[in-house]
């Protein structure tokens, strides 16, 4: 599971999101960060802030705030108990 911190214009939400396995993890400077091409087509490029040529890898990097608070991703209100 990764822990994300999630801003949205409620406020702040901490939020889990379980994921099989992370392969590897990164310290980018931002002068590495290129800009994102207009994909088109079925990739919906509004999640995408940028690109990072590393190591022979292309890493594309997203905009999770974005992504989490949008409709193409349907995330549930906390229910109160």
């Amino acid at each position: 599971m990764i822990v994300i911190k999630v801003q949205s214009e409620k406020g702040e939400r901490i939020m889990g999101i379980i994921v099989d396995a992370v392969a590897e993890t990164y310290s980018l400077a931002t002068d590495q960060i290129q800009v994102s091409p207009q994909i088109g087509g079925v990739i919906n490029s509004e999640f995408i802030t940028g690109l990072v040529a590393h190591d022979d890898k292309m890493i594309v990097l997203m905009d999770i705030d974005q992504l989490m608070n949008s409709g193409e991703l349907a995330v549930a209100a906390p229910v109160a108990g």
